[in-house]
C-alpha cells in the first residue's frame, strides 16, 4: 500500500462523516441551559424581572456566557453596564457592581476596565484611570494594538496580501547520473541540488454567507526554484546509468555517455494552489478563544523540468575541413529532458484557533488536510547528435505518459496578528506545506538505455508518482476590513 494512503484514509472518513452536515451551528450561549458561564445566584434572583420596567438589553450587551445586563470587558470578563443604565427592571431594585462582584471598582467591581486602568483601558487606544499612568502608560497607549471590540471581536477581514518567502526542503529521492570509473564512487546525484528560499505572494478574500460563517478564495503561488550541478573529469572516466555505470556494456560503453568528460542535470518547479472553503466560526464562552471548521475545494498543480546531458570527448567523430562545405569533429553527447505535469483538485478539510494576547494582538494556528486525485503526465524527450550509418542525426525519441492517482496534501499556518485601526491589521508568521503521491522530474528519470543507444534495448516507459514534497517558510502582510 502507498504511504500517502496513510494521510489519505483518515480525510476521507471525516470528509465522509461530515458530508450529512453541510454547515456547522454553535448552540445558544449566555443562556439558561446554554454553554455560557454559569448566572450567579444574585443574578438569577433579579432574573423574573428583566424587561418588565426597563427597555431590553442591546444584542451587542449580550456577549458569550455573560450574564443579562452585564457588559463584558475586554477580555470578556463581565462587570457593570455604564452609569446611569439600570441592572434590574420592573419593581426589582437596580443592581450596582458592588452587590455582584465587590466594591473594588465603582464601574466594574475589579473586573478590569477603563476607568479602574484593567486590562482593556490600561493598554488600549484612550485608554484611561488608575491602573497604568504617567510615561509608561502614555508609551503603552501610544504602542499598543488597537483594541476595539476587545478579545471579543469576531475574527474577520474582507481581503489579505501576504508576501512569502519559502523553502523547497530537497529534491526527493537520491537519483544517481555519474560515477567515476567503471562501478566507482558517485560523483554526480540529484541530492547535489539545492534549492533555495524563492519569494511569491498570497491573496485572499472573504465574503460572509450566513451567521458566523463566510465563503473564502486563497490563492497562492508562482514560485520558481532552480537549480544546477554538474561534473567535469579531463581523463574521461565519468560513466553514466545508462550503461550501469560502466557495468553493461563494458568500456568503452556507449559513445555519447560513457568515458565521458562533462555531465550537467539541471531541475525547475514551480506550483499554484487555488482553494474555496465555507467556514464557520465558533467562540468560546469566555471570548478569549476562537476559532473556525472549514470544508472546501482545493486545486494545487505542480510543474517539473529537469534536464540531464553528457559529452565524451573520448569518442569524438572525426569530420572532413577539406570538403565542401567542411564537416566539422563530433563530440557525441545525449540530452534528456523530463517535462511534468501534476493537475490535482479535491476536497479539503480543516480549521483554526485563534487566542487573545490582549485586545488588538492575537495568535493563532491553523491546519488544513486535503485528498486530491492528481492527473500527472510525463513527458521524456531523448536526443544525440551522433549519425547513424547513413549519416543521418536520428530524430529524438519521445515518450508521452499519463496516469492518475490519489494523492494527499496537508498544510499549517502560524500567526500573529496586530490591529492597527478599524480597517488595518498587521499579520505575520510561518507555513508547512506538503503534498505525497506526485511525479517528480528526476525520479522520473529512466536509466535503461533508449533505442538511441541501444537499438535491441527493451526499455519500458513508466510513471512514478510516489514522489512527495515539503515546503516551508515565513510570510508577513496585512489584512484590510471595510
Amino acid at each position: 500500500m502507498k504511504m500517502r494512503w496513510a494521510w489519505t484514509l483518515p480525510v476521507l472518513s471525516i470528509l465522509a462523516w461530515m458530508a450529512p452536515e453541510a454547515t456547522w451551528a454553535q448552540g445558544p450561549m449566555g443562556y439558561p441551559g446554554g454553554m455560557g458561564m454559569p448566572m450567579t445566584p444574585q443574578v438569577q434572583g433579579y432574573m423574573p424581572m428583566m424587561g418588565a420596567g426597563y427597555p431590553a438589553m442591546p444584542a451587542g450587551y449580550m456577549g458569550p456566557g455573560g450574564p443579562p445586563g452585564l457588559l463584558p470587558d475586554a477580555y470578556g470578563a463581565y462587570g457593570s453596564a455604564p452609569d446611569g443604565m439600570p441592572m434590574g427592571g420592573g419593581g426589582g431594585m437596580p443592581m450596582g457592581p458592588a452587590q455582584i462582584y465587590g466594591d473594588n471598582c465603582g464601574h466594574c467591581g475589579g473586573m478590569g476596565c477603563g476607568h479602574c486602568g484593567g486590562m482593556g483601558g490600561r493598554f488600549g487606544h484612550g485608554g484611561h484611570g488608575h491602573g497604568q499612568g504617567g510615561l509608561l502608560g502614555d508609551v503603552f497607549g501610544l504602542v499598543a494594538p488597537y483594541p476595539d471590540g476587545g478579545c471579543a471581536a469576531v475574527r474577520w477581514y474582507d481581503f489579505a496580501v501576504d508576501y512569502m518567502a519559502l523553502r523547497r526542503e530537497d529534491a526527493g529521492r537520491r537519483v544517481d547520473f555519474a560515477s567515476s570509473g567503471v562501478n566507482g564512487p558517485i560523483v554526480l546525484d540529484s541530492t547535489d541540488l539545492d534549492f533555495d528560499a524563492e519569494s511569491s505572494f498570497r491573496f485572499s478574500a472573504m465574503f460572509q454567507w450566513g451567521a458566523g460563517s463566510n465563503i473564502e478564495f486563497t490563492y497562492f503561488g508562482l514560485f520558481f526554484w532552480d537549480d544546477a550541478a554538474s561534473v567535469t573529469d579531463p581523463t574521461n572516466s565519468l560513466f553514466s546509468p545508462f550503461s550501469e555505470f560502466g557495468l553493461n556494456p563494458p568500456p568503452p560503453g556507449f559513445a555519447e555517455t560513457d568515458e565521458a568528460d562533462f555531465v550537467a542535470i539541471d531541475y525547475e518547479s514551480s506550483f499554484d494552489s487555488f482553494e474555496v472553503n465555507f467556514r464557520q466560526r465558533w467562540m468560546a464562552p469566555n471570548c478569549r478563544y476562537q476559532g473556525s471548521c472549514i470544508l472546501g475545494v482545493r486545486y494545487f498543480k505542480l510543474d517539473e523540468d529537469f534536464n540531464y546531458f553528457t559529452q565524451s570527448t573520448a569518442h569524438t567523430i572525426p569530420g572532413d575541413p577539406l570538403a565542401d562545405p567542411p564537416i566539422p569533429d563530433v563530440i557525441p553527447g545525449l540530452a534528456y529532458n523530463v517535462n511534468v505535469h501534476n493537475n490535482m483538485v479535491g476536497a479539503q478539510i480543516g480549521g483554526d484557533i485563534w487566542m487573545c494576547i490582549l485586545p488588538g494582538l492575537r495568535v493563532g494556528a491553523e491546519g488544513k488536510a486535503a485528498v486530491l486525485a492528481n492527473r500527472a503526465a510525463v513527458e521524456s524527450t531523448i536526443a544525440t547528435n551522433v549519425p547513424d550509418a547513413a549519416g543521418v542525426v536520428p530524430a529524438p525519441e519521445i515518450e508521452d505518459l499519463v496516469e492518475n492517482d490519489v494523492a494527499f496534501l496537508g498544510e499549517a499556518n502560524l500567526f500573529v496578528t496586530y490591529r492597527l485601526n478599524y480597517q488595518w491589521t498587521l499579520r505575520g508568521g510561518y507555513q508547512f506545506l506538503y503534498v505525497d503521491g506526485v511525479a517528480l522530474g528526476p525520479e522520473n528519470f529512466n536509466a535503461a538505455p533508449p533505442l538511441l543507444l541501444d537499438p535491441a534495448s527493451t526499455r519500458v516507459a513508466a510513471i512514478n508518482d510516489n514522489g512527495a514534497v515539503f515546503y516551508h517558510g515565513w510570510f508577513a502582510g496585512t489584512e484590510f476590513m471595510w
